[in-house]
């Protein structure tokens, strides 16, 4: 490609710069999500049992 593309009329620095942001933005707002999903899932899965899935797996209900 031509150099002057590249250089963006002497403003490549601000361009490039905004794209790299962006791109951080949008990778940030996919992975973020996916994250805080997972530690909750296993948070949850971490949890006490509930007395009803308990019961149905042979295991004594937890006492109030």
């Amino acid at each position: 490609m031509d150099a002057e593309f590249w250089h963006m009329g002497g403003f490549a620095f601000y361009v490039w710069g905004a794209y790299g942001a962006a791109v951080a933005v949008f990778a940030w707002n996919l992975v973020m999500p996916r994250l805080r999903r997972r530690a909750l899932r296993r948070a949850l899965s971490e949890s006490t049992t509930p007395p009803a899935r308990a019961h149905a797996h042979g295991l004594p209900e937890p006492q109030p």
